[in-house]
């Protein structure tokens, strides 16, 4: 079964991205683990058995599909359908491997293997298996001689841990390697006749073999740019690396589709390795506009100045706004370096091409010393209304603070799923934003109620300040209302004048700034605060207090219970207030 032969069974299963970048990458991690747990004879069964379907792939399909049926019906299986079961499995592994070569929200890179590995695994195999993947890897350009030396070093390296489980990529190919003691490799390849081990060879003979036939050096201008990674479910058994990562390159070698080390380090951050490369003579004027601006953000990621400098006084204008984009992402890190970049004029308003603003990036990173630089500088937040949202959903305190001091009107924005900050504040129990929040949004009475009803909570001093916070506003926005007939209509027995209802709340605001838990009223009181507005706060207190609290009416001096008559009328459209569900 060849690479091809992998790619055609996977293309009838239904994987709409098995074409041949990636497979070997996807392949080859399912090696690593099967090879690390122990399984490896498990593996290379399962491809004696896809050898079966090789020249009629359309039967795996029916197959896989009777037995699930049988599954279905509860009839018993036989060995063979339990092996067409588990296939699945083993083609989502090489599909989920192989998917971020094509997605730069996972890999944050495109068209290149040298991926971090480790943190893929952990999505197949979770945090808490003890037989989770570790890894140490690589990276470095050779020639033959030079690998062939790297090999004997690593060898020796990995002499007292037979049966290390190793990886070898390009730009564009990745192959297993299996140390098995005494300077020996087994290579496994998919594009060779058969997916199973050659000739063991010696460190020569290997570096010799992937040269000359599996990598096709000669198409690479004699050098090779190799990713090598060693993995372990023990990180204790991972080979000490660093006699490759004290490398340093001072030229570096460019592959016919602009591939180097420098682009590698650029596209996956990768500190180890860029900290190897000369940056001082790296021919800046040669690069392809996609590897400055990522120069740039990489030289402003790790807070090289002398280097962000350097590129800020280079003739880039022609795309500044580009270039000025990827540096201000890549220093929300670095509060220096976005120091720089505002002093040298760059606006704080750059966007990058999926949306986010640098303020969004220091919000979603929690750093409250960048958002205040980026605020100073004018930064603005009309393309990112969400932008409080995030810091409350993430609990960031002093981050909601900064937000609502500049811009409070944040606070009233609505995301897509019509939710406000305070609702995800409420909605991920980020109790001690809501005071921050809570002034600066728009609420009715029966939106107090519900917060309060809603609120899983057994701190009783929260939701006393949110119910004074309530009848504050109430009482504010009564005196701000001018309703000359109220007075009038309120002699006729139809509802009751604005200074009446300010009145009854005022009672309840003071009864809520102590400690009582008996509150005496007129009778006219009583009826204000049973209608209209003044109904669903008064039953928020009544739910707050619980059967401690007593409501007393002073001209019959006598207890009566707490009434909760049928909310009026001129109510009935608050009936669709949130009732703080979180977004589906």
């Amino acid at each position: 079964m060849t690479h091809n032969d992998l790619i055609q069974l996977m293309t009838t299963l239904g994987y709409p991205k098995s074409h041949e970048q990636g497979v070997c990458h996807g392949f080859t991690l399912m090696w690593v683990q099967a090879a690390c747990t122990n399984q490896l004879d498990v593996f290379f069964e399962r491809l004696d058995f896809l050898e079966g379907f090789v020249e009629h792939p359309d039967r795996l399909v029916s197959a896989i599909a009777d037995a699930r049926q049988k599954v279905i019906n509860k009839k018993p299986l036989t060995s063979e359908d339990e092996q067409l079961l588990e296939l699945s499995a083993f083609f989502d592994g090489i599909s989920l491997y192989q998917e971020v070569q094509h997605s730069r929200e996972i890999a944050n890179t495109t068209e290149t293997q040298f991926l971090n590995v480790e943190r893929i695994s952990t999505w197949i195999r979770p945090d808490c298996a003890p037989d989770r993947l570790h890894q140490v890897s690589c990276e470095g350009q050779y020639t033959e001689s030079e690998f062939s030396d790297f090999l004997t070093h690593l060898a020796g390296l990995l002499e007292s841990q037979p049966n290390s489980v190793l990886t070898l990529s390009t730009p564009s190919h990745t192959l297993g390697l299996l140390y098995k003691g005494k300077g020996i490799f087994e290579i496994i390849d998919t594009n060779v006749d058969k997916f199973e081990p050659t000739c063991p060879p010696s460190p020569r003979h290997c570096a010799d073999i992937l040269f000359n036939l599996f990598f096709e050096h000669s198409v690479f201008n004699d050098k090779l740019i190799l990713r090598t990674a060693a993995f372990a479910t023990n990180p204790d058994n991972l080979p000490d690396l660093s006699f490759e990562h004290q490398k340093q390159y001072t030229t570096l070698h460019v592959t016919p589709d602009n591939k180097s080390l420098l682009s590698i380090a650029l596209q996956n951050d990768d500190w180890t390795l860029w900290n190897q490369l000369n940056l001082r003579d790296i021919p800046f004027e040669k690069m392809e506009r996609a590897t400055q601006n990522a120069f740039f953000r990489a030289a402003c990621l790790f807070g090289h100045e002398l280097v962000v400098r350097l590129l800020l006084q280079h003739e880039v204008r022609d795309y500044l706004a580009q270039f000025e984009q990827e540096g201000l992402l890549g220093a929300v890190e670095n509060p220096k370096i976005m120091a720089l970049l505002l002093q040298q004029g760059v606006p704080p308003n750059s966007r990058h091409f999926k949306g986010g603003s640098p303020l969004q990036y220091a919000v979603a990173k929690n750093k409250p010393k960048l958002a205040k630089l980026l605020l100073s500088h004018g930064t603005s937040i009309h393309y990112a209304t969400d932008t409080l949202h995030l810091a409350a959903a993430q609990g960031h305190q002093e981050m909601v603070r900064l937000l609502v001091a500049h811009f409070p009107q944040l606070a009233r924005a609505k995301d897509a799923h019509q939710l406000q900050p305070l609702d995800y504040a409420v909605i991920y129990g980020h109790h001690e934003l809501i005071m921050e929040l809570l002034p600066h949004t728009p609420m009715p009475p029966i939106g107090f109620y519900y917060l309060c009803k809603h609120l899983e909570t057994e701190d009783k001093d929260l939701k006393k300040s949110i119910l004074i916070e309530a009848f504050s506003r109430y009482i504010t926005q009564r005196q701000q209302e001018f309703k000359p007939l109220s007075r009038f209509f309120s002699r006729l027995g139809r509802g009751y004048a604005e200074r009446e209802k300010i009145a009854a709340a005022t009672q309840v605001l003071e009864f809520l700034k102590t400690d009582a838990i008996e509150l005496e009223l007129e009778s006219k009181d009583m009826a204000v605060l049973n209608n209209g507005r003044l109904y669903w706060l008064l039953h928020a207190v009544q739910d707050y207090l619980g059967a401690d609290f007593v409501l007393k009416e002073k001209s019959l001096r006598e207890h009566h219970p707490f009434i909760q008559p049928l909310p009026p009328e001129d109510e009935a459209a608050d009936a669709n207030a949130s009732t703080l569900s979180p977004p589906q």
